[in-house]
């Protein structure tokens, strides 16, 4: 076996095997050099921000997020509190002993309690409580030992046990017991060499371990270990680490600018001019041993450009993915790959708007969503996104031997080895070996006849055998065959007047080869199809007469689908060839039919893995192209397509399309719902720019999209492309009436309750998502419960008003979205209450209820008095009335019966006297004469009716009980009703007043039985109880409608149902009625026993 895997291996041609070696070597030196975006191919975009932005000054000394989600910056000129969009600024104000001590800050540091420690260079400590916006200064004090023990402050620090650190200029080392607000002092003590090793501190940090490293200016690297952290102040005793032997200047050797621990536990320390030390800690089993182990030191190397920018380091700091960044005084920030050791270097490009802004980096932050922040010495705040290099940006920059020839990139393919082939309109042709990292360039050259035929390049396609065909703007088809790579030679293929086996026009859009090794033109002059073995070109052109031609002589793009159809994007709209058969068929759009094609101007084809062709258009989407209805489904802006016009397709290993456009990249799935099947990508992000070019596209064997626009080229993985999956804070910022800020007590980002005054009848609020990737992008909704029904979407607009609101209490919340779209939907949320009118207060609506009511019972008082008098006086004058009534009625029955019936007793007297002396011969005397005594007798009863009518003798005579049965026995006499009658004993009941009252009710009411009733049987019944008097009077006659005789003139009614109802309501009882045709009357009376007595 042995002996045959040697003969195998001599086998081997001496050039292959030195081709293996090559490659083997290749391997290991990219190895060697890490991933691509690790190296210098590609472009990182830093976001500037200055004085011009707002930020106070543009020397940045410290940067920090508080957990509000707030940034904060420190300068020399005041601290500066950022939200994303504004600067709020804090500085010293002489009138104001709870402002900042000192302009010039130093550092900054939250603790466990959220206060966030200021050091300034001059004004000692401060403590800034965010709920009150308020400063509390440490300032040191000559005369108190417990002050602090020096005002220059260059560094704060909380340790784990919560006990605070303060670095000093030259006070040493300061710690502050809360309890007491005293200051603790730790120096250097020349005969205690244990104790700290100088007094001048530049940096504080604390290991796994609980250690403390203090970085100093001339004493190097000193640690208190944890285990002397418990101990008494006198006896703590510090461990000193020296540079020496180096191999730097003692002075740069014991400079320790910045102490950090990363997460693995390891210790950096940058000094000040012998580069950056990374202690190696010894393994011990003892948790809180003094530690032990070795520096490993990092230094520059001139000439090597993978080495260290600058030995003067000011900052250290691990990102999320562990890399590790350096910020030097004069070499930029660096980038420390741990795998290689190796050094990537950014730094100011004076004609790169988007390169670090200054080279001297002071500071160094990570927010929570992975940003990095730079502070730099007088080139103001820099940023750097945390998906920077996600898109990586090929380029060219001037001066840099390395990169695009030119930017305007119009064609880009790969070949088998893995290399770029980049056409760019006026720098040719540029390759990019990858693997090696370097770069080739095809230029023409006039002097050269077989160079590129032009500069101008607008496709690229390596076919099976291996050969690069290039078509130009202008200058025809070229190819380099894959033996003539090396050498450049190309050869070049025009269009030739006359002759119509040349190529169609000397303007190549595009190049396709098919399954049969056939190439395809698209050209400004038809479809050409080449054949490569005898160099003889045919040409499709647009025939407007026959329906069967190409669309358009325009033709951008040429795509072959799985079952060997050619499609055709022109100018006209979509063709459909089919090779075998030479059949055209094409697709136009038609405004009549929203199912045909967008736009006519083609751009773009791709057969996504499902079978779906897709057609991106000039100016009208993305449409998906149904073959077996042939209709078209439109995708367009109001879809979420950023724009209209879609330059290349490409689909990912996950199945998403993405979309190169006039404003930027789209990511597409059309699994998603609608509404989120777009995912946008802009220059922010990282994109060359928002413009891309037509065909500027490729998909490379790993599966990275590469896309091509004005300024440059962008190649990216798309499953590294992650959204931001954290929620951004969501904080008020400014609340104001009438468009003046209203300022309270507390800050408004901790502000849960405002109060109005009904008056304010426009306020608004203005708030801020705390993410700062992209502010610009993050989207907000608001919602005033209480007033809006729904939530309001308002874009990137983080401003809310409203006017006129009711008084009541309202809730306003605020929900935002980080510029990936991931919400926060808790969000903010505050009570606003808008306090009512006095006049409308609850204690005013009780008092003015009570007034009111105490009013209206006045009212009520005054006018219940006024009727009771009325009632009373129209009592009297109806008891006077009645009584005149029967007073007149009694004078009357006295003077019928004394004077009218005595002289018709006489005149009835008279003629039997007449009678019995006339003569018995007189005979006609005597007739006349009786019929005088019979109509005098018959007026005698007569008017003795009427008198008795008038007034009842009998009541005054006999009683109340047998006037009563008088009148029922007049009414027995008097007609056919059978009448019942029952009654206790009436005398004594009444006064004589009321008794001709009670007697008229039954009178009346028998009366009216005789009169109208009509009935056959009656029933009068008189009870007396202990308390009342019942009355029940009832016939069975015809009966009537009682409603409508209330209605009628009361002078038809005469006395007979009022006068009975208006003499119970002078014996106080109650009168009631039930009466209807033909069902019979029955006449209730109630009359109390008790306002009888009364009465007697």
């Amino acid at each position: 076996m042995h002996i045959s895997f040697l003969i195998i291996m001599l086998s081997f041609s001496l050039r292959k095997i030195y081709g293996l070696w090559i490659a083997v070597c290749t391997l290991i030196c990219c190895a060697a050099c890490g991933s691509l975006q690790a190296q210098a191919l590609y472009n990182l975009r830093f976001e500037r921000i200055t004085v011009k932005d707002g930020l106070s000054q543009n020397s940045v000394t410290a940067v920090l997020q508080d957990r509000q989600g707030f940034l904060w910056v420190g300068t020399l000129d005041g601290l500066n509190r950022y939200d994303g969009y504004e600067f709020t600024v804090f500085r010293y104000a002489p009138a104001d002993s709870n402002s900042l001590s000192a302009n010039t800050v130093w550092a900054l540091h939250e603790d466990g309690d959220g206060f966030i420690w200021v050091a300034t260079v001059s004004g000692g400590l401060n403590r800034f409580d965010p709920r009150t916006e308020r400063f509390k200064r440490y300032l040191h004090d000559p005369d108190d030992p417990g002050s602090i023990s020096d005002d220059r402050v260059r560094a704060v620090f909380e340790d784990r046990r919560g006990n605070l650190w303060v670095g000093t200029r030259d006070g040493g080392l300061n710690l502050l017991d809360r309890a007491s607000q005293r200051f603790r002092h730790f120096v250097h003590d020349a005969n205690v060499p244990t104790s700290l090793s100088d007094n001048h501190i530049r940096s504080i940090a604390q290991d796994a371990r609980g250690n403390l490293w203090i970085g100093t200016y001339s004493g190097g690297l000193d640690v208190l270990p944890a285990s002397e952290l418990a101990k008494e102040d006198d006896e703590k005793q510090f461990v000193h680490f020296r540079f020496r032997g180096q191999g730097a200047a003692p002075a740069g050797r014991e400079r320790v600018e910045f102490v950090y621990v990363d997460r693995t536990g390891t210790v950096w320390a940058a000094t000040y001019g012998a580069g950056l030390y990374r202690f190696v800690p010894e393994h011990s089993r003892t948790a809180d041993a003094v530690p032990a182990g070795r520096l490993v030191q990092y230094r520059h190397e001139p000439g090597n450009p993978a080495s260290l920018s600058n030995d003067f380091v000011e900052c250290i700091l691990e990102d999320e993915q562990g890399e590790v960044w350096v910020g030097t005084n004069a070499g930029g920030l660096n980038r420390f790959d741990r795998k290689t050791e190796r050094f990537r270097a950014y730094r100011l490009e004076p004609d790169n708007p988007n390169s670090l802004s200054y080279d001297n980096i002071e500071c160094l932050y990570i927010d929570v969503s992975g940003n990095l922040w730079i502070g730099t010495w007088g080139g103001g705040l820099n940023k750097l996104r945390r998906d920077a290099g996600q898109f990586g940006h090929l380029a060219h920059r001037p001066g840099r031997q390395r990169g695009l020839k030119h930017n305007y990139v119009r064609a880009v393919a790969e070949d088998v080895d893995g290399r770029l082939w980049i056409g760019t309109s006026g720098g040719g042709l540029t390759v990019l070996d990858r693997l090696r990292n370097d770069f080739r360039y095809f230029v023409h050259q006039a002097s050269v006849p077989w160079s590129l035929s032009s500069n101008d390049v607008r496709s690229v396609l390596q076919d099976r055998q291996g050969n690069i065909w290039v078509g130009t703007y202008g200058g025809g088809l070229n190819l380099l065959k894959k033996e003539n790579i090396e050498e450049g030679r190309f050869v070049s293929f025009r269009h030739q007047p006359g002759n119509p086996h040349s190529l169609s026009d000397d303007h190549v859009w595009c190049i396709h080869e098919d399954d049969a090794g056939t190439l395809w033109l698209g050209t400004n002059r038809g479809l050409c199809r080449f054949d490569v073995r005898n160099g003889t070109f045919t040409t499709f052109r647009y025939q407007p007469a026959e329906s069967g031609s190409l669309s358009h002589n325009i033709v951008r793009c040429v795509y072959q689908d799985r079952a060997g159809v050619l499609w055709l994007g022109t100018y006209g709209g979509l063709t459909r060839y089919e090779p075998a058969t030479g059949r055209m068929t094409s697709f136009r759009h038609d405004p009549r039919d929203s199912t045909s094609l967008s736009h006519n101007g083609v751009m773009s084809i791709y057969e996504d893995r499902a079978g779906n062709l897709w057609v991106g258009t000039l100016g009208g989407g993305l449409n998906k192209f149904d073959r077996r209805k042939q209709r078209f489904v439109r995708y367009t802006v109001k879809d979420g397509l950023p724009n209209g016009f879609v330059h290349a397709i490409q689909e990912d290993e996950q199945g998403n399309l993405w979309l190169s456009s006039n404003k930027g990249l789209s990511r597409f799935s059309e699994r998603n719902a609608p509404g989120a099947r777009f995912r946008n990508f802009d220059v922010r992000d990282g994109l060359q720019s928002n413009e891309f070019n037509v065909g500027a596209s490729c998909k490379t064997r790993k599966g990275e999209l590469v896309f091509g626009g004005v300024n440059g080229l962008n190649i990216f993985q798309p499953s590294a492309i992650r959204d931001n999956p954290n929620p951004p804070a969501v904080v008020l910022t400014r609340f104001s009436v009438f468009n003046r800020p209203v300022r309270y007590p507390l800050a408004l980002s901790v502000l849960d309750h405002i109060s109005l005054s009904f008056k304010a009848h426009f306020f608004a609020f203005e708030f801020a998502a705390l993410d700062f990737t992209d502010p610009a992008k993050n989207q907000y909704a608001y919602k005033m419960e209480g007033f809006d029904a729904d939530w309001i979407r308002a874009g990137t607009r983080r401003y809310a008003s409203y006017t006129n609101l009711n008084p009541g209490t309202y809730v306003f919340r605020v929900k935002a979205s980080n510029s990936d779209g991931v919400w926060n939907d808790q969000g903010l949320a505050i009570t606003v209450r808008i306090e009512p009118p006095f006049w409308q207060t609850w204690w005013f609506r009780l008092v003015a209820g009570l007034g009111v009511g105490a009013l209206g019972l006045l009212v009520l008082h005054r006018r219940m008095a006024r009727l009771q008098r009325a009632r009373v006086a129209q009592e009297a004058f109806s008891k006077r009335l009645i009584a005149f009534q029967d007073q007149e009625r009694k004078r009357i029955a006295s003077e019928l019966h004394d004077s009218l019936g005595q002289n018709l007793l006489i005149i009835n007297n008279a003629a039997q006297q007449l009678l019995s002396r006339s003569p018995n011969g007189r005979k006609e005397f005597e007739g006349e004469l009786r019929k005088i005594s019979s109509l005098a007798l018959d007026s005698l009863n007569e008017v003795r009716q009427i008198s008795y009518n008038l007034h009842p003798h009998q009541l005054d005579r006999l009683g109340l009980t047998k006037a009563v049965e008088s009148v029922v026995h007049q009414l027995m006499q008097a007609c056919e009703t059978h009448l019942s009658f029952d009654a206790h004993e009436l005398d004594g009941i009444f006064s004589k007043e009321n008794e001709i009252h009670f007697f008229r009710i039954v009178q009346e009411g028998l009366s009216n039985i005789v009169r109208h009733a009509r009935a056959s049987e009656a029933i009068l019944n008189i009870k007396q109880t202990e308390d009342e008097l019942r009355v029940l009077i009832w016939d069975n006659g015809c009966g009537f409608d009682y409603r409508r005789s209330l209605e009628s003139d009361v002078q038809a009614q005469g006395f007979g149902l009022t006068g009975m109802a208006e003499r119970v309501r002078l014996l106080h009882g109650r009168f009631t009625i039930e009466s209807s045709p033909d069902l019979g009357t029955k006449i209730k009376i109630v009359i109390p026993m008790h306002k009888q007595a009364l009465n007697e």
